[in-house]
């Protein structure tokens, strides 16, 4: 009997050792994707001098303005215009209120802004246009 305790005593260990290691795995699964090299350049430029940044924006942009209280929904085929533009600044998490995530594939880019409860989002998306990287859609944060 004392032999089939410690054999099972072992077994349990062994499977707690293994379990440990397939969670690391997960961990290294769930890291934000790996991003373009040229897209991350592009994107702390684009952020970093205005010139650049409306000289990399397909206008008229298709997207979507945030929703004031009070007003009816956005014109479904509304669009951004260069004229009025305001100019995007770099990221800030506004001292961990909000939070960023970006997803790539196939050279388009989608990032996510989005606060705490998830009420208020922003999207963007940047595609390859004639080899350089530009904005291609805007959904300005709101609900």
């Amino acid at each position: 009997m004392k032999g089939i305790g410690y054999t099972l005593f072992w077994m349990i260990a062994l499977l707690g050792l293994i379990s440990c290691r397939s969670d690391k795995k997960v961990e290294a699964v769930q890291t934000e994707p790996t991003l373009p090299r040229d897209f991350e350049v592009f994107y702390e430029k684009f952020h970093l001098d205005t010139a650049f940044q409306l000289s990399h924006i397909v206008f008229p942009l298709e997207g979507m303005p945030a929703r004031k209280d009070g007003e009816a929904d956005p014109e479904p085929d509304f669009k951004w215009q260069k004229e009025g533009w305001i100019l995007h600044k770099p990221y800030s998490d506004m001292g961990g209120t909000f939070s960023r995530s970006f997803l790539s594939f196939n050279d388009i880019v989608t990032e996510e802004i989005s606060d705490g409860t998830g009420q208020f989002t922003m999207m963007r998306r940047f595609a390859k246009v004639g080899g350089d990287w530009n904005l291609i859609y805007y959904k300005e944060l709101g609900r």
